[in-house]
């Protein structure tokens, strides 16, 4: 299995798990950094797994301290309830 092909299972098992998580949730957030290599993948792969459970998907995209402020307060303004983030070492790094 490529990388691709691995990427597009992790991101609609996330989906899945937090739809069992917050079935309630009519939206699920993406946060995605659009500087990774496989953000459009990803995303995609996040679009037709939420097609899949019935729910809408909100892509934000953040790729500096800035803009991830920016994508929670957006996420807050927006009073989303359930977020996926992508699997990307910029949301995982210590600021």
């Amino acid at each position: 299995m490529g990388v691709a092909s691995l990427g597009k299972v992790l991101v609609a098992k996330q989906l899945e798990v937090l739809h069992e998580l917050v079935p309630r949730a009519d939206s699920i957030a993406f946060l995605v950094n659009p500087n990774n290599a496989v953000a459009d993948l990803d995303t995609s792969a996040a679009q037709s797994a939420a097609e899949t459970l019935g729910k809408k998907l909100v892509v934000f995209e953040a790729g500096t301290k800035d803009e991830l402020d920016k994508a929670f307060a957006s996420i807050f303004e927006q009073h989303g309830r359930a977020l996926v983030v992508q699997a990307d070492p910029f949301f995982s790094r210590p600021t």
